[in-house]
């Protein structure tokens, strides 16, 4: 039987009470060096804000290439916080979803 949850962190990389955050990312003519571009922007821009405080981790960005869209993981507080790297980062997204980690029996 999957566990969902059950007491476990939501990710290996979340502490504490953060939950995840899945962000849509459409990019026109996506390739791996934008994905990579994106990534880094999402990443510098969650460091930011964590030093001045702020609950937010971005964890990674799988890139779906023939689709033209990246789908972003981050550990957060709240919607706001993913909102604000997002913005910060300067990169356009279609939705941000709270997600739930489903993982095998160990």
């Amino acid at each position: 039987m999957m566990k969902v949850g059950e007491g476990q962190p939501c990710h290996p990389e979340v502490p504490g009470r953060q939950r995840l955050f899945l962000v849509e990312h459409y990019v026109p003519l996506l390739d791996e060096q934008r994905a990579l571009a994106l990534s880094r922007g999402l990443d510098g821009a969650a460091a930011k804000l964590r030093r001045v405080g702020r609950q937010i981790r971005w964890l990674e960005t799988l890139a779906l290439l023939d689709d033209e869209v990246c789908l972003s993981l981050f550990a957060a507080s709240a919607t706001a916080e993913v909102n604000d790297v997002n913005r910060r980062a300067r990169i356009d997204y279609d939705r941000v979803l709270v997600v739930t980690r489903v993982v095998p029996p160990t």
